[in-house]
């Protein structure tokens, strides 16, 4: 790893207190392998990790919407009449809301739930944990138990084996100016943190909202976004500076 990366460092992105020592060789080692190995680059992984799982304490996706959420979340799938047979049911939500799609079968398959997103990247769907599985073991054991995807060191595995598959480092080393960090591919919440370590607070610019407009994200989506954005700050800093 070219940029020398600390275990203080990654110390003020862990939530839990001497957690840091369990997840530094092997998020290393994982960096190492996907070629995450500059500042940006480090950076930008980590932060999205920590944004996807609640700074490491979380390692499946939450699935407990109210009614009101899953209208604005999916307006397409759920519907003011709908909604309210499915709120507070997190399989329920995720066999409807994942059906047929990211190579899951019907709602009535149970693939939305069984293949919901767990990992430090929240990885989702039957066919992005079967090529996970195949990629990372060369069998079908993710398929098999998903919940491995939850695991050390396979939750770090899994999540730099997605960040490479989508090509993050070249996305991230084209980007100068701004540390991004949320939900790849869907809602990407863009800190104002300037790499000259100039900062504006809380202003957070969303840029890509996967389809959806800045009035259709939920309430939770928003308070998680400015919640994660104030714990990240010291990390964004501290890794950034120049």
């Amino acid at each position: 790893m070219s940029y020398n990366f600390t275990l203080a460092q990654l110390s003020l992105l862990i939530r839990e207190p001497g957690e840091s020592e369990n997840w530094y060789e092997p998020l290393c080692a994982a960096m190492d392998q996907y070629e995450i190995n500059s500042a940006i680059r480090i950076s930008s992984f980590l932060t999205h990790c920590a944004y996807m799982t609640k700074r490491f304490t979380e390692m499946e996706e939450d699935l407990s919407y109210s009614a009101e959420d899953l209208v604005k979340t999916w307006p397409n799938i759920f519907t003011v009449e709908n909604a309210v047979s499915y709120a507070g049911n997190p399989e329920k939500i995720a066999n409807k809301a994942y059906s047929n799609i990211l190579g899951n079968g019907s709602e009535e398959s149970g693939d939305g739930y069984k293949f919901r997103g767990r990992g430090l990247l929240m990885i989702r769907g039957r066919g992005d944990y079967t090529t996970c599985s195949q990629t990372l073991f060369r069998d079908s054991r993710l398929v098999d138990t998903p919940d491995l995807v939850k695991e050390k060191p396979t939750c770090i595995d899994s999540a730099g084996w997605f960040w490479s598959t989508n090509n993050y480092n070249v996305r991230y080393d084209a980007d100068t100016k701004y540390v991004q960090f949320g939900m790849p591919g869907n809602t990407t919440f863009v800190a104002n943190t300037i790499l000259d370590n100039t900062v504006n607070i809380p202003n957070i610019n969303i840029i890509n909202t996967g389809g959806k407009s800045e009035a259709a994200l939920t309430s939770r989506e928003s308070q998680s976004a400015i919640s994660n954005y104030s714990s990240l700050l010291p990390f964004i800093l501290e890794i950034t500076k120049v």
